[in-house]
């Protein structure tokens, strides 16, 4: 909308009216013009509801503000125009935050051709809580600007901002910068902080800081910047960059850190061209004097290498580089927005397992994998140009104890790009690797890359085909599991032809294992003569069959077991199933029949059952049932080395390993367990069978719980050389499967009193006391547990405490308090001497004769005579100790005490 009215009397032309609108936005005022020779000027208007967003991509505006401007058209110095600008903003927003701003702007000589001007004045603004602030002169000689930036909340401005932001700089109009005929750079200064950095397209930064300044072509810059990235993914951990010296010539350093371990290094020399004219002409032309890294990927540079780069061109010059004990020359690299080429070669590039290249330390080793090859590749209207990857020695060999080395004879990888399409193509060959060939081929696009100008689209259709045979899958085992605990072998063969697209690959076809074995070692168990069937369609794996047969070990020499009869052949495992290849959803049936979990002398276990596993909604349901055909249960042999209880392993990267996108995995579990009738148990001095039965339950979000009972049968407890028969031992589970109920009874039978223990409550707060046939003090009922008769008086007092420590525990309920009160002793304890548990046990009886004299008995529990000693303390410092027994000794000590 546009309303106007013009007006002429005599040499002045009147704008009576004008009003031009867009929805609510309009621009309203008057003014007038002279037609003199100096054509004066004025004009005085008012913005209303202006919204940006109406004509460019930008947050919603509502702007408001007056202005007013006087001057003339040719009154500036050479003619030209000059004039004063004047406005006031209020009652406005930018992003719905409020926004207000005054100035005023004296101009002369504004040369619209050339972009020179003269001027001077003062400006104002707000936006929500972050202000700019300009004032100052430009145009003429020793004239300053002064910009302050002070942006502590940039969210508030729109545009994908966010951080804080503080900003000085002086802008000085010099006598290199003065010219008539182009506006070159002022001196100026500057100094920059921000914090928590957020840009539009998910770019963050931690934080940034430049200084700098420009005096004439004498240039110094320094800046640093930490934690730049996404959310998803730190790609600069720091980076710090100085430039000094004169821009026809000054040194350039860069020290970044990209990764873990990962640091790099450059230094460059040399200078602007064409600095005078527009910074799109500008070009910076050097010689690159190091570019070195050290960590994962280490390398660096090792003869200087001419460097050019402007805006629309960069080009390095032949560079050749060390690396991971080999050399890469690039013979050329040059790019234009519209095209660019690179070729080279490289070779004796050392490879580890994992794909690391070797960090310096080993690069002679002859066993070494070591690549080489070449490429040569140029982007225009097509992309052409191929890379070649070939095996040249070594071999790649699998940590473990002792290595293990594929045997590579032939490894070769050639991609090439011709007629809008990049086809890859892979031949390997090994000892145990077997034979391996691949051929893939994907449609390339041109994209908005400034730099490569090539991508695959995510959609983009493959094509390809899959060939493998392998002989020996021995080094599989080693791959997964460099403890040498697996073990691996067999034989398996693939054919499928790759389909779907780039960003879901799919394969077609199967997939067959003859031969195969797998090995527990830890657990003695060995599944042999497995055969595998298995094929691909577009969306799912089917398994049509995983069968193992799996020998039984003779039982162990324990004379629980080793009079058993196991049935006659095998066990077998066998499982069949469909997965979809993006491993969220599947189903896998399970039968085991007469499966070994373990053949060790210290836990044989054989069990039958079935189940089966379902993924689906990111929930893994399982359902099955478990029987033990037989089982044993035998406390380790003593005297393995252990760490303590207290030492606590953390793994480097612990957290990070193994982590998956379906790191949410909800699982929903139901199973039965059934001893059976031939499981025993041997640990911890109880000898036995157990049987019962177990119904787990697992929901998501919850603990699993249990429930069910395990019962002891024709079970006895060794204690103190004593055999104590368990009458009754139940584990009663309702519940959370870490707290069952306990129910234990255990007495020392065909004695005239039958003395044993009871144990009720819980695992987490059981409840022990002492009972006995008929009914006696604790104290004899301890006697007849421990000694097998009545007490004898003071000289058992000993034995009874180690064993009312032995068996009660922390719940003896005060048994030693009534036994010392019995004695008529005032201490009545086991002491620990030693650092073995049993023999250094010490049995103490004292008593207390005067405020300065104690007389105690000391007895070891493992040892044949005691010791006398009575105690005198001479004064609060000097004590007097004599001994009599095993050991006879006269000791004075003397304490001293420090604050």
């Amino acid at each position: 909308q546009m309303d106007v009215v013009f007006a002429r009397a005599g040499d002045v032309l009147i704008l009576d009216k004008m009003h031009l609108g867009h929805g609510r936005s309009a621009l309203t005022g008057h003014g007038k013009l002279g037609l003199n020779k100096q054509r004066s000027f004025s004009f005085e208007g008012s913005l209303h509801h202006f919204d940006v967003s109406a004509f460019a991509q930008s947050p919603r505006t509502d702007l408001n503000a007056t202005l007013k401007l006087t001057g003339g058209l040719e009154s500036g110095p050479a003619g030209g125009p000059a004039g004063t600008v004047q406005f006031r903003m209020g009652n406005s927003q930018i992003a719905e935050q409020p926004v207000t701003g005054n100035g005023r702007i004296e101009f002369a000589g504004l040369d619209l051709t050339t972009g020179r001007a003269e001027g001077k004045g003062e400006i104002e603004l707000r936006l929500g809580v972050n202000q700019l602030i300009a004032r100052g002169g430009f145009g003429r000689k020793g004239d300053q600007l002064q910009l302050d930036l002070a942006a502590p909340a940039l969210a508030q401005i729109g545009y994908g901002l966010g951080g804080s932001l503080a900003a000085q700089a002086v802008l000085e109009t010099s006598s290199a910068s003065f010219g008539q005929t182009s506006l070159a750079l002022p001196d100026m200064s500057f100094n920059i902080k921000g914090k928590w950095l957020a840009f539009p397209g998910d770019h963050n930064l931690s934080s940034f800081a430049a200084d700098g300044a420009l005096q004439g072509d004498a240039i110094a810059l320094k800046m640093s910047l930490t934690d730049y990235g996404t959310k998803a993914k730190t790609r600069v951990q720091s980076l710090q960059l100085e430039v000094e010296g004169r821009t026809p010539q000054h040194d350039l350093r860069a020290v970044a850190r990209v990764g873990g371990d990962q640091n790099l290094i450059l230094k460059a020399r040399g200078g602007l061209k064409n600095a005078s004219q527009r910074w799109q002409d500008t070009q910076w032309l050097g010689v690159l004097s190091e570019l070195s890294a050290t960590g994962q990927l280490p390398f660096h540079l090792t003869a200087a290498a001419a460097l050019e780069a402007s805006s629309t061109h960069f080009s390095l010059g032949t560079t050749k580089l060390a690396i991971a004990g080999g050399n890469v020359q690039i013979g050329e690299l040059e790019w234009t927005p519209q095209k660019w080429s690179s070729k080279g070669y490289f070779s004796r590039i050392g490879l580890r397992p994992g794909g690391r290249t070797l960090k310096g330390e080993g690069e002679e080793n002859p066993e070494t994998l070591r690549l080489g090859g070449e490429w040569d590749f140029a982007s225009a209207a097509q992309l052409r140009g191929s890379l070649r990857v070939a095996y040249e020695s070594g071999d790649w060999v699998l940590p473990g104890d002792p290595p293990f080395p594929l045997g590579l004879q032939t490894l070769e990888f050639i991609a090439r790009g011709v007629d809008g399409r990049v086809t890859g193509e892979l031949k390997a060959r090994g000892k145990h690797l077997g034979v391996a060939n691949a051929i893939i081929a994907v449609p390339i696009e041109r994209s908005d890359n400034v730099v490569l100008n090539w991508t695959v689209l995510p959609n983009a259709a493959l094509s390809g085909h899959i060939s493998v045979d392998m002989e020996d899958i021995s080094w599989a085992g080693i791959a997964f599991d460099n403890s040498n605990n697996l073990r691996t072998q067999g034989r398996l063969a693939l054919r499928a032809d790759l389909v779907g697209t780039f960003i879901a690959p799919r394969l077609k076809g199967q997939i067959r294992g003859d031969e195969l074995a797998l090995a527990l070692l830890d657990q003695g168990v060995r599944l042999e003569h497995g055969t595998l069937s298995a094929r691909f369609d577009q969306e799912s794996l089917h398994l049509d069959t995983l069968d193992f047969l799996a020998p039984h070990q003779p039982l162990p020499q324990d004379p629980l077991v080793k009079n058993l009869k196991l049935e006659k052949g095998p066990g077998r495992l066998q499982a069949s199933g469909v997965m979809d290849l993006t491993g969220k959803r599947g189903s896998l049936e399970i039968i085991a029949s007469l499966l070994p979990l373990a053949q060790r002398p210290d836990r044989w276990i054989i069990a039958s059952g079935n189940g089966r596993a379902t993924l689906e909604n990111n929930t893994l349901t399982l359902r099955g049932m478990l029987a033990a055909d037989v089982g044993l249960l035998a406390q380790p042999t003593a005297g393995r080395p252990h760490l303590p209880d207290d030492v606590v392993i953390v793994r480097k990267g612990a957290s990070d390993q193994g982590q998956s996108d379906r790191q949410g995995l909800r699982i929903d579990m139901e199973a039965s367990l059934d001893l059976g009738k031939r499981f025993y148990i041997r640990a911890s001095g109880l000898e036995g069978r157990l049987d019962g039965q177990l119904s787990l339950r697992g929901e998501p979000g919850q603990r699993l719980r249990a429930t069910g009972a395990i019962t002891a049968r024709d079970t006895k407890f060794e204690a103190y050389g004593q055999n104590l028969v368990v009458e009754r031992g139940i584990v009663n589970f309702q519940g959370p499967i870490d707290d069952p109920a306990l129910n234990v009874l255990a007495l020392r039978k065909g004695l005239a009193v039958e003395a044993g223990v009871e144990v009720t409550g819980s695992v987490r707060q059981p409840k022990v006391r002492l009972v006995s046939t008929p009914d006696v003090p604790d104290l004899e009922k301890l006697s007849w547990i421990a000694l097998g008769r009545a007490p004898g008086g003071k000289a058992d007092a000993s034995l009874l405490l180690a064993a009312a420590g032995s068996i009660m525990g922390g719940q003896s309920g005060g048994v030693t308090e009534k036994i010392s009160r019995a004695l008529g002793v005032d201490e009545l304890s086991i002491r620990q001497s030693g650092i073995d548990a049993l023999t250094g046990q010490v049995g103490v009886v004292g008593k207390r004769l005067s405020n300065r004299a104690y007389i105690s008995y000391e007895q070891g529990l493992m040892a044949v005579a005691g010791v006398t000693k009575l105690t005198y303390n001479l004064t609060p410092k000097i004590t007097l100790v004599t001994r009599a027994g095993i050991d006879n000794a006269i000791d004075v000590l003397y304490t001293l005490r420090f604050d």
